[in-house]
């Protein structure tokens, strides 16, 4: 039903202010009444909305009425329809205004709104009259209380005018003799079929209940007009289509022990007939029980236990099931006289210790070939006798199922870095499923999938599905780590559309374990050349043809002495973190100079074996200064060429040795990390340029500008102090121990041309 549509206007930036304790008596009462008045729309709207959906299933085709039960006044009735198992339908009657009705032609019924004369006219579609087969009306009251509809699921809305207080659909219904007519408000009349044999017969057999427990049975009751219901004290009863929920009581202290369940069923002519079942409270002294174990949707299993070794237990569809049937069955299983076909479980294996009874557990789909989705089953049971030739029928115990669809995960072939991957359904169930990382699993996640807050839901598949795990954590982010666990998941798609009722419990899941590596592999790297400065290691390797993964980095010597410097230790870190290699050369930077470590590699071949570690020693260099060469220049030299926004600043580079490039910097006063440090600058620049503030220029650049440094600053402020530092590196590296610095505002010095 659509949900009502009803605006409520939020309460908010009241403020009082007084010494005497605020009365918001009258305004909590005004918020209570406005809520109630909301709450009372709602109701009526949902109940208009429930008449509107009733005429669409009255007038279905084929539609046959199983039962109309009234309630104490009249007012409303419940309706339920042949070959349903749940309630179908509750009607309101009573007197209002007609909106909605249904208008006949040719024996064909179209939907029709009522005016304020009492007038119908057709409600169109794309300009057609639309079939009460087609659509169903959806319906929402405005603001202002005044009903509105749509044909097209609430894309739009027709504006009624109708006060939803003064509106009601169906005016009178009438039993007769085989049919229920059916009169609308504005006197528009319709006739259903009416199963005219008056039954009232349990499909169950006895029953055993836990404390607390509550079950279903099956029961075929019809052509009724009304009925009653009794059960044990403590114990409820509850008929709903051809189902009856029980509830046992939670202690002995609260209801009986055992007892029947009663129902009696009248037609409108007075007649009468009534049936009952027995249950029970299993106090732990029955010689059998049978557990249906139901915890994963789609997934259903049986345990049956005995004080014996022999029981059996068989399964059939309601429509068919008599407990003479299933005696006659049990009885032909043990081959003291013919009986129904059938697959029926006898051989108890298993051994319960809290119990002290034998137990087996067996597949529903086993029990039975080719189950009907959403088919509702009895699944029987009875001891084998020890001093009888027969099973009886008084024997039989039962339970109720209704089968919902599994779905089977087969995992085979897994290896290190891959598995087949089977998900099988049963029958055309549509279902979702995926694969995730074990540790990164969570329901939520799943739940999230189907029915996003954001973007459109995961997509549900029917059929067989069989994927290579790698393809999908290729287009899945999900990481092939051998050794690791991963899950396969799956859930039966409820054939509701708007179905929101999922919950974590409703997920089947299959765990695997990806295969781990194993030693013996001779794959290896041949490293090149070890590129050092002061502060990066830079080395290139090549790989070998043929590899799964290669695992590698810089590795300090410290921590390649906390593992003993053991190539297998160092490999099985190395392994641990998945560290994982796209691109054959390892760069490390950011280190101190004078460092040492290693460059540390293994190769895991095609076949999940490790190689053995490849590694190199690789150590930054020590920071070694020039202390020939010179550099000077002054503040007081500086000039700023105002046509290209440069400063020029002439620096003079002395001392034996050649130079090779001079680093500069300039940037505001306050802003400058290093501060004239010449240790930070040494060690900081030169080996590191990336990563430092500095600039460069060659010396041959340096000296074709007439040995003057240019330096744009057409981003500076005319007033801004800057700090200015420059120093030389020689051919070989070395950092000179000389360098100049000094600060200066572009405003205070003259201007060239």
């Amino acid at each position: 039903m659509a949900a009502a549509a009803v605006a409520v206007f939020a309460i908010g930036s009241l403020t009082f202010v007084s010494c005497d304790k605020y009365d918001d008596t009258e305004l909590r009462n005004s918020i209570d009444d406005l809520n109630s008045r909301v709450e009372s729309l709602e109701e009526m709207v949902a109940t208009l909305q429930g008449d509107v959906d009733a005429i669409n299933n009255l007038l279905e085709s084929g539609k046959v009425i199983q039962s109309i039960t009234p309630n104490e006044d009249g007012t409303e009735y419940t309706i339920t329809y042949v070959g349903d198992n749940i309630q179908a339908d509750v009607i309101k009657v009573g007197t209002g205004n007609p909106v909605v009705t249904v208008i006949e032609e040719d024996g064909t019924y179209y939907w029709g709104l009522v005016d304020a004369d009492g007038n119908a006219s057709h409600i169109l579609g794309s300009d057609n009259k639309i079939p009460v087969a087609d659509a169903v009306p959806v319906m929402q009251v405005t603001e202002d209380g005044k009903l509105q509809i749509s044909m097209d699921n609430g894309s739009s809305w027709t504006d009624t005018g109708v006060d939803v207080n003064d509106i009601a659909t169906f005016k009178s219904v009438e039993i007769g003799d085989g049919e229920v007519t059916f009169t609308l408000q504005n006197d528009t009349k319709f006739s259903v079929s009416m199963t005219t044999e008056l039954t009232c017969e349990f499909i169950s057999g006895k029953t055993l209940f836990e404390y607390g427990e509550e079950k279903k049975l099956s029961v075929n009751v019809g052509g009724f007009y009304n009925y009653e219901i009794a059960a044990p004290a403590g114990w409820t009863a509850v008929l709903s289509g051809n189902i009856v929920t029980v509830s046992a009581p939670y202690s002995a202290e609260e209801g009986a022990a055992s007892g029947e369940i009663i129902i009696r069923v009248y037609d409108n002519k007075g007649a009468v007939i009534m049936d009952k079942v027995s249950v029970a409270i299993n106090d732990g002294t029955s010689t059998i029980s049978m557990e249906i174990q139901d915890n994963l949707i789609g997934v259903l299993s049986v345990k049956l236990s005995a004080m014996g070794s022999s029981a059996f237990c068989g399964v059939m569809p309601v429509s068919e099931f008599t407990a003479e049937k299933a005696a006659a069955a049990a009885t032909s299983e043990m081959g003291l006289a013919d009986g129904e076909d059938g697959q029926y479980l006898h051989s108890l294996t298993g051994f319960d210790q809290e119990t002290y009874m034998m137990y087996t557990t067996i597949a529903f789909t086993d029990m039975l070939e080719n189950p009907v989705e959403g088919e509702t089953y009895i699944i029987w049971y009875a001891e084998q006798p020890w001093d009888a030739d027969v099973v009886n029928a008084s024997d039989i115990l039962t339970s109720l199922i209704t089968y919902m669809p599994s779905v089977e995960v087969s995992v085979a072939n897994i290896a290190f870095n891959d598995a087949d991957i089977t998900v099988t359904p049963a029958g055309n169930t549509e279902y979702y499923y995926g694969i995730a990382e074990a540790e990164a699993y969570y329901p939520d996640m799943i739940l999230n999938q189907i029915a996003p807050r954001f973007g459109d839901p995961m997509e549900s598949v029917t059929g067989t599905v069989s994927v290579r795990f790698s393809e999908v954590a290729e287009t899945s982010y999900i990481s092939i780590v051998p050794g690791s666990k991963y899950i396969v998941w799956t859930l039966v798609k409820n054939p509701d559309p708007n179905y929101t009722g999922y919950v974590a419990e409703d997920i089947q899941t299959e765990t695997f374990t990806l295969k781990d590596f194993v030693a013996g592999g001779s794959a290896q790297v041949t490293f090149g050349d070890v590129v050092t400065t002061t502060t990066s290691v830079t080395v290139s390797f090549t790989a070998p043809e043929s590899y799964f993964n290669i695992y590698g980095r810089y590795m300090s010597d410290t921590e390649y002495q906390e593992l003993a410097s053991d190539d297998d230790a160092v490999a099985a870190r190395l392994l641990d973190e998945n560290s994982i290699l796209n691109v054959q050369t390892i760069n490390e930077s950011n280190l101190t100079p004078d460092t040492k470590g290693w460059v540390v590699v293994v190769v895991v071949d095609s076949e999940g074996k490790i190689g053995p570690l490849a590694k190199v020693e690789a150590n930054t260099i020590p920071v070694v200064r020039n202390e020939v060469i010179k550099i000077d220049g002054s503040v007081d030299n500086i000039g700023y060429d105002a046509a290209n926004s440069r400063m020029n600043i002439p620096l003079e580079i002395t001392g034996a040795g050649a130079a090779s490039i001079i680093y500069y910097n300039s940037t505001p006063s306050d802003d400058y990390r290093y501060k004239g440090d010449i240790d930070a600058i040494s060690e900081a620049v030169p080996t590191n340029y990336e990563s430092s503030p500095f600039s460069m220029v060659s010396i041959d650049e340096f000296e074709t500008a007439g040995n003057i440094l240019q330096l744009s600053c057409w981003s500076y402020q005319a007033n801004y102090s800057l700090r200015f530092v420059a120093f030389v590196l020689d051919s070989e590296g070395h950092v000179t121990s000389d360098y100049v610095t000094f600060d200066y505002t572009p405003s205070e010095h003259p201007v060239t041309e």
